[in-house]
Formats: C-alpha cells, sequence, structure tokens
C-alpha cells in the first residue's frame, strides 16, 4: 500500500500491519524501511524523496521501541554469542556470489513497474548483504535469512529468456545451499535431536512447574526446561545474559561438597526447582537424598533415569 498511490486510509492500515509485523519480526521490519529507504534515494530524484519516504514515518516508533527492547531488555541478542559466529570468507562468496549476478536482471527490464520491482528487490539483497559482512549489531545475520527469495526471484527472471537447458543448469548450481542444509541435519545433533533422558529430565518438571519457578540444570537441560514447562532455567543458551557466570555457579554447585551452603545458595538465586544429574558427585545425590537442604515437607523427587528432577518451596525472601 506504501508503494502505491493510496489513500490515507489504505496508509493507516500499512502502518498496522508494519507495527504488527515489527512486534512480531523485528527483524523484517527492520529490513523492509532499509530496502525501501535505499530503494527511494538510488531510484527517484531528491525532489520526490520527501513524498516517498514520509508514508515510512508511521513505522518509526515501533522500530524505536523494538531499539530500546534489544538495547535495555532483550540481552540474549545483545551477546558475544552471536557477534563471534565465524563467517569463513569462501563460505560467504559461495553463497552469495553466484546469486547475486542476477542482479544484472534488473537492468534488461524494460517496462518502469518490472525495473521498481527490481530496485526493491535489489535494495533488499544490499542491505541485507551489508548487515552480513559489517556485522554492525550482533543480530545482524538474522537480517540474512530471507536473503535467498529477492536472489531466487531475480534469478528467475533473469533465466526466463534462455532455454530450458540453461535453466536445469542454474537450478542444480543454486540448489547447492540444500545439500549444506541436508548435511547438517543428517549428522548427530542434540540441538536437532535430544538426548531422552535429558528430555525426560526437562518433561518431568511439567507438573511442577505448573505454577511457574526456576529451575537449576545444567544447560542443555535448561533449554529443554524454557521449552516443555512454565519454569524458567538459571542457566540455558550460551547467548543468553550472564550466562558464563552462571554456568560457573551451576558447576560449582553440582561439584560442592557443603549441603549447607548449596541449600543457602539456592535461596539467594531463589531456585525453585533443580536437576541432579547422575554425574553430579555422591555429596550431591545425598543432599537430595537426606533432604540436608530440602526437608521432606519441601522437596519432592520424580526420578527419570539417571537425573532426579527436585521440586522445592519458593524462599521466602524471593518474589
Amino acid at each position: 500500500m506504501h508503494l502505491a498511490r493510496a489513500r490515507s486510509r489504505q496508509h493507516l492500515v500499512a502502518i498496522a500491519l508494519g507495527t504488527a509485523l515489527g512486534l512480531v519480526r523485528p527483524y523484517d521490519l527492520a529490513l523492509l524501511l532499509a530496502a525501501r529507504g535505499l530503494a527511494v534515494l538510488t531510484g527517484s530524484r531528491p525532489a520526490r524523496w520527501p513524498a516517498r519516504l514520509l508514508p515510512l514515518a508511521g513505522l518509526l516508533p515501533v522500530m524505536a521501541y523494538l531499539g530500546w527492547v534489544f538495547h535495555r531488555g532483550f540481552g540474549a541478542f545483545s551477546s558475544n554469542e552471536y557477534a563471534g559466529i565465524p563467517l569463513p570468507p569462501l563460505d560467504l562468496a559461495w553463497a552469495i556470489g553466484p546469486p547475486a549476478l542476477c542482479l544484472l536482471a534488473g537492468l534488461r527490464l524494460r517496462t518502469a513497474a518490472r525495473r521498481a520491482a527490481a530496485l526493491h528487490l535489489g535494495a533488499w539483497i544490499a542491505v541485507a548483504v551489508v548487515f552480513v559482512l559489517l556485522r554492525p549489531v550482533s543480530f545482524s545475520l538474522q537480517l540474512g535469512v530471507g536473503l535467498g527469495a529477492p536472489l531466487l526471484l531475480l534469478a528467475a527472471r533473469a533465466l526466463a529468456r534462455f532455454r530450458p537447458a540453461v535453466t536445469v543448469l542454474a537450478a542444480l548450481v543454486l540448489a547447492s545451499s540444500a545439500i549444506v542444509a541436508y548435511r547438517i541435519v543428517w549428522r548427530p545433533e542434540a540441538s536437532w535431536f535430544p538426548p531422552a533422558e535429558q528430555r525426560g529430565a526437562a518433561a518431568a518438571l511439567r507438573e511442577p512447574c505448573r505454577e511457574g519457578g526456576l529451575v537449576l540444570s545444567p544447560a542443555d537441560i535448561g533449554l529443554y526446561t524454557i521449552a516443555l514447562t512454565s519454569c524458567r532455567a538459571y542457566v540455558s543458551h550460551p547467548a543468553a545474559p550472564g550466562f558464563a557466570e552462571r554456568r560457573r555457579e551451576t558447576i560449582a554447585f553440582y561439584s560442592g561438597a557443603d549441603p549447607a551452603a548449596r541449600g543457602a545458595w539456592l535461596d539467594r538465586r531463589c531456585i525453585t526447582h533443580l536437576v541432579l544429574p547422575g554425574d553430579a558427585g555422591e555429596a550431591c545425590r545425598s543432599m537430595a537424598g537426606r533432604g540436608h537442604d530440602l526437608p521432606p515437607d519441601r522437596a519432592r523427587l520424580r526420578p527419570h533415569g539417571s537425573d532426579q528432577p527436585v521440586a522445592r518451596a519458593r524462599p521466602a525472601s524471593c518474589p
């Protein structure tokens, strides 16, 4: 609606839809605004810039809110885990180089409407590639997730004037990413196929976690806990804020020998549930078994394989 000559009501509908998109997929909204802005600046005269960019101003409030959320309230995406994901130059060249040649298709488009569409697709690709290469924010790679869509659209337009043999050959070349994707999902990977015991330990907390709470467990079980229960996890994803420090505290808890100190630490951290792995150490298992810091009227053991999920009363000092 923003691209065509629209009425005020249509602009309002477009702003409402864009705002809803931003609250669900903030990366896509940022990409849309950047691509549209770049297409206007490179494809029209300066005198037309204000009229064509003004309709986008209605989306600036939600973008400002998203900037505040990512900067102040959503620290996981500011983690160095995302910023530190390596991008080998050869992989980037193979992934982006050959398909990017399809941008040349826009140079041979004859009608203004088709040129405008190609210009916006090219702007989408350019913005995404800049974010992927320069990495201005830690979550820059999220803005390159949909990069294949404009590349394929321009590739289809470029190949339409060739014989079928050429298009078949191009399809085989462009399908190389599917081979990489299949290779990734075929290999044993805990992120794809969670071990039954670890998933079962998290699933065993569903009932105790019906009213929420905070679970202490190894990080991999913590990931399954936040997916399968209503509890939060003290340590889970490596990109979560404070992951390194919390992981060190978790290791110290499982390897410690003083039940009283561990019980005090659980109270300070407001832990309401914990999972005791089978290899956590005899002292840790005996603490749970004898109830040194988990009195019988406050604790409940639900064994599952070698893991022991434990539910404990919420400390009085915790909200």
